[in-house]
């Protein structure tokens, strides 16, 4: 399994009626991995193509709340040039190290996709079609006015 996080990332989300928006954009320089070697073959042509497919980006179509914290979100993945739908499962929690601070959530979006439908076959069969996206967001909480 490799792990990998992206520092650099812009976007918003709306979680009530009738906003219902999320708009995130990543740049995919950004990634960052345990492993120079790791990080240098995701940014490579055969994997991200940073160079050529420099962001990462997701547009909300729908919103549907499970219960008062669970959620998903439904909306357009693109990237490498190519745009599926994807939905991404969305728990809501209080931010634990501010829990003084009621104002600041901590929203964690999953999902999975498989990485051929991108366009991404580099080392197949040697690693995984199946690549898990995971989003968590330090937010403040905007009231509706």
């Amino acid at each position: 399994m490799v792990n990998g996080s992206f520092q650099k990332f812009q976007g918003g989300i709306a979680l009530k009626e009738p906003d219902n928006q999320t708009l995130i954009s990543v740049d995919m320089s950004s990634i960052e991995t345990d492993s120079v070697l790791i990080k240098d073959i995701l940014q490579s042509d055969g994997f991200f193509n940073i160079e050529k497919f420099p962001e990462l980006t997701f547009v909300s179509s729908d919103f549907e709340w499970l219960d008062d914290t669970r959620g998903i979100i439904k909306g357009e993945l693109s990237m490498q040039g190519i745009t599926k739908t994807v939905a991404f499962y969305v728990d809501i929690t209080e931010d634990e190290a501010d829990l003084d601070d009621s104002d600041t959530i901590l929203v964690k979006a999953t999902t999975t996709i498989q990485r051929s439908e991108f366009g991404i076959q580099a080392l197949s069969p040697l690693v995984s079609d199946k690549v898990n996206l995971c989003m968590s967001v330090k937010a403040e909480r905007h009231k509706a006015s």
